[in-house]
């Protein structure tokens, strides 16, 4: 097999070309030629040790919180077979840019580090970096990297993961990544559920069947996240939930979130304000209006709380937050001390110039600790209040509102607080 070599991690390849084009030896239905087979399982057969240890997943697709279920499948996956799960960078929402450090550029940020506790999670994890200091990392990711097959069941899936990993803008790493596909690994895994929490069985048994003939020692899962399979499959597989649970912002988000509810009106109402594409921009917020006085009418006192609104925040937006706040303070006939903004969050909304989803994060001290003040820091903190709030309501179409209201029910509330429109 030709190899295809790595352009790591940072940006991805501006390209024209079809995935055939440029991955010339992907097999459209789903089977690599015997021949190359053969010379791959000739080539791979080296006496190393290929007993699968490790699991990397493409995490590029979405913002944080669809990164956090494709990295939350791959380590559900990684502790039923007892691997490590390699942690990738936090990435911006268009999977452009691993984010780094604002003190030490030369790092990453991670999402279980630099947003949530990784010390909470029950398997073990390495961070990207710390997995290229080990004896496996220099094999696969070094100077003269061993080739690394990625067992791939639908284009989209060599396309995109072949793309995440074959980067190069750094000297870092450089993977070796060979998309390959076994006929019949994957055959009758149609269900959601299946190609998302499953597919690290198939792969396993396929490599041991094989005698590890092939380099499985570091096996590769494409991006996972699916809006669909948050909730259809958080039931059928308690192993997400419980891993769901584990999820905790770290310390300094977790009190500052702590001091924003201490400080505001009970009880506490979480709006969410997101466009859809099928959405009519001009008429946006009569939609979101009529919907939310729907709910509110089921509660008696709303209006002596405090309501928190998720959305845009870029002023340059049409239908931000800002006048949304102004929209609804003359519909309901109410003062702006009901509503709480970012500010309201001590240490991280008050250095925040921009929301999060405009990518223009500022911060008026570059030396500020990276949990508290990265380009994620007040998504999570938001993510929190929602988690937390007495009452949350939002859109049913919403990858964000999914995985919520799962979330939610890990930690303990009560679903009928949740609703969706």
């Amino acid at each position: 097999a030709k190899r295809i070599h790595s352009l790591e991690l940072h940006h991805p390849i501006a390209s024209s070309k079809s995935a055939k084009e440029r991955f010339p030896k992907y097999v459209p239905e789903g089977k690599w030629p015997k021949s190359k087979a053969k010379e791959y399982l000739a080539k791979k057969n080296t006496g190393q040790d290929n007993h699968p240890k490790y699991v990397l997943v493409d995490t590029t697709y979405g913002s944080l919180v669809d990164q956090m279920v494709s990295a939350l499948d791959a380590y559900v996956q990684a502790q039923k077979h007892k691997m490590i799960l390699v942690l990738n960078p936090m990435f911006t929402p268009d999977g452009k840019k691993a984010l780094r450090s604002v003190a030490n550029p030369n790092a990453y940020l991670y999402m279980f580090a630099n947003g949530f506790n990784r010390s909470l999670l029950e398997s073990p994890t390495l961070t990207m970096k710390e997995f290229l200091d080990t004896k496996d990392g220099v094999r696969f990711a070094g100077a003269n990297a061993e080739e690394l097959p990625f067992f791939y069941h639908r284009p989209e899936d060599v396309e995109g993961t072949a793309r995440f990993y074959n980067r190069q803008t750094t000297k870092d790493w450089e993977f070796k990544v060979v998309p390959f596909s076994p006929s019949g690994m994957f055959t009758g895994m149609n269900k959601v559920c299946d190609m998302m929490l499953h597919r690290l069985d198939r792969i396993k048994n396929y490599c041991r069947d094989t005698m590890y003939s092939y380099s499985c020692r570091v096996i590769i899962l494409p991006n996972l996240f699916t809006d669909v399979h948050v909730q259809s499959c958080a039931h059928a597989e308690p192993a997400f939930v419980h891993a769901l649970s584990l999820v905790r912002p770290v310390d300094p988000i977790q009190n500052s979130v702590a001091q924003f509810f201490r400080t505001v009106r009970k009880p506490v109402i979480v709006l969410q304000a997101l466009q859809l594409n099928r959405d009519d921009p001009d008429t946006f917020f009569d939609f979101l209006a009529v919907q939310y006085d729907a709910r509110l009418e089921r509660l008696r006192h709303w209006r002596n709380g405090t309501i928190y609104i998720i959305g845009d925040r870029n002023p340059k937006k049409k239908n931000n937050v800002q006048e949304l706040m102004r929209d609804l303070e003359i519909r309901w006939n109410i003062t702006t001390d009901i509503f709480a903004d970012p500010n309201a969050i001590p240490n991280i909304g008050d250095i925040l110039q921009t929301s999060w989803m405009s990518g223009e994060i500022q911060t008026r001290d570059k030396k500020q600790e990276d949990v508290l003040h990265n380009y994620y820091s007040l998504a999570v903190a938001e993510l929190w209040i929602a988690a937390n709030c007495n009452f949350y309501i939002g859109r049913e179409y919403s990858s964000y509102s999914r995985f919520l209201s799962v979330y939610r029910e890990a930690l303990g509330k009560k679903a009928e607080n949740v609703w969706l429109f």
